[in-house]
């Protein structure tokens, strides 16, 4: 159950089984302030005696800090895992570095599952930079002189050289005169026995050779076996194109507007909840108004009949009891406080309607309180009680802009007048304006810094903070 401060405005989560049907008095932790909570459908609080004080409720978890050691000694505080992640991504922590939420048992943030990918993340950001710097590092390489080209290299080792050049051509020599090779037996053939040369020989030519004769059957194998493979690519091809067409001619539209049906779908469920929702709020809200209206009604007919019983008993006492002997004056309603004094009842004056006024804000009978509140406003227009008054029991309606309207008019009256500060800052926050909020918990710690709300506006500017 989630429980919060009336007051200071703390959350707690208690314990279901610890709240009974009488309910449960419990102990702000934060500015100790002591009310009852009880089991209903809407929590609300009550404020309770001094000798109804219970066990204050656990500190709020708004509070806990982890902490985190790095090797050399330095520790840092964090509240939130995002900022430990933001911090392994700015290298701030590294695996190595411990983490600790008592500062009695220590992790190494390299072995939390949760965290790898992080560190993942930054290693790759290292490995690109070293990346970089060596690419950086290899084109800045100064040039190096090419080798001198030794004398007598051939062409096809120097051709690539920077400075190659080709040599100079050198004038071809002088053809030689054909001699014809000796052939002994020619020289044996000019004897006087021969009166002519013998002819030149002939080479011999050698045949060409021919082609072997192709197998008709053989011819006909190759053709076939051709045929086979353009029949085997014609078929495979139209069984691709014929796949790729149903895939995208069919069932991929299919498959889109299925998706888009089941869209549709959730996309009108949701809305149909909504507007259950809607309606069922409406409900209760009306049912709320009636009841308070009911409620107010009631309250109201019954202050009348009060006041008028203490009239009649004020001019009893006039008549017949001593002035001096004290007298004591119902309570307004179950759990409103009794009111004790000196004298005879005050009537219908000043005082009267605002301890009837406070009584009932006591008594989270706020509309009632109005009342009271305007009537002593109305008595002593120049005094800022019924005014700060009126502007808490607004905020207790949930009329904020009205609230803000009231505390606003009796700082002007009296700009030092801490409740009219803070609940010109608990207005402020509730309407979740921080900047102007924090403003006016400064503002009531400057006027008064020992002031009894001044644990609560601190503890509200570390929050919004």
């Amino acid at each position: 159950m989630d429980v919060r401060c009336p007051r200071c405005q703390s959350e707690y989560e208690l314990d279901d089984a610890r709240v009974t049907d009488d309910g449960v008095t419990v102990k702000c932790s934060e500015c100790q302030h002591v009310f009852r909570v009880k089991r209903k459908s809407l929590v609300m609080t009550l404020p309770v005696r001094d000798d109804q004080l219970g066990a204050p409720l656990p500190p709020t978890a708004a509070h806990r800090e982890w902490r985190v050691r790095q090797p050399n000694g330095n520790t840092y505080l964090c509240k939130e895992l995002t900022t430990l992640q933001k911090w392994i991504i700015e290298r701030k922590v590294g695996r190595d570095d411990e983490i600790s939420l008592t500062g009695e048992t220590w992790k190494r943030l390299g072995d939390i599952p949760e965290l790898a990918s992080f560190f993942q993340v930054v290693e790759d950001a290292n490995k690109g930079r070293a990346y970089e710097t060596l690419r950086a590092s290899q084109v800045d390489l100064p040039a190096v002189s090419p080798p001198s080209i030794p004398p007598g290299a051939r062409i096809h080792e120097t051709w690539k050289e920077p400075n190659f050049s080709l040599p100079p051509q050198q004038p071809p020599p002088p053809p030689a005169p054909s001699v014809p090779p000796a052939d002994p037996m020619r020289e044996t053939m000019k004897g006087p026995s021969f009166s002519a040369p013998l002819p030149e020989p002939k080479p011999r030519s050698r045949p060409l050779p021919q082609p072997e004769p192709v197998d008709q059957k053989d011819l006909e194998k190759a053709v076939r076996g051709g045929g086979l493979k353009w029949v085997v690519l014609i078929f495979g091809g139209l069984l691709v194109g014929g796949g790729a067409g149903y895939y995208f001619g069919f069932y991929e539209p299919e498959q889109q507007a299925k998706a888009e049906a089941q869209r549709l779908a959730a996309q009108r469920l949701v809305e149909e909840e909504a507007r259950i929702k809607a309606e069922q709020e409406a409900m209760n809200a009306r049912v709320k108004a009636e009841a308070e209206a009911a409620a107010l009604a009631a309250t109201q007919r019954e202050l009348e009949a009060l006041a008028d019983a203490g009239s009649a008993d004020a001019g009893v006492a006039d008549a017949g009891v001593d002035a001096g002997a004290p007298t004591m004056v119902a309570p307004v309603d179950a759990g409103v406080k009794a009111v004790t004094q000196t004298g005879p009842p005050p009537g219908k004056s000043y005082d009267f309607y605002m301890e009837r006024g406070d009584a009932l804000r006591d008594a989270e009978k706020y509309a009632a309180a109005l009342n009271y509140y305007g009537r002593a406003a109305d008595m002593k227009p120049d005094r800022v009680e019924p005014i700060v008054g009126r502007g808490f029991a607004l905020f207790d309606l949930g009329q904020m802009l009205q609230a803000e309207a009231s505390f606003e008019q009796a700082l002007k009256a009296n700009s030092k007048y801490g409740p009219a500060i803070m609940g010109m800052a608990e207005v402020l926050k509730a309407q979740g304006k921080k900047a102007k909020a924090l403003e006016f918990y400064q503002r009531y710690l400057d006027e008064h810094p020992n002031g009894s709300e001044a644990n609560v506006a601190k503890n509200a500017i570390e929050r919004l903070k």
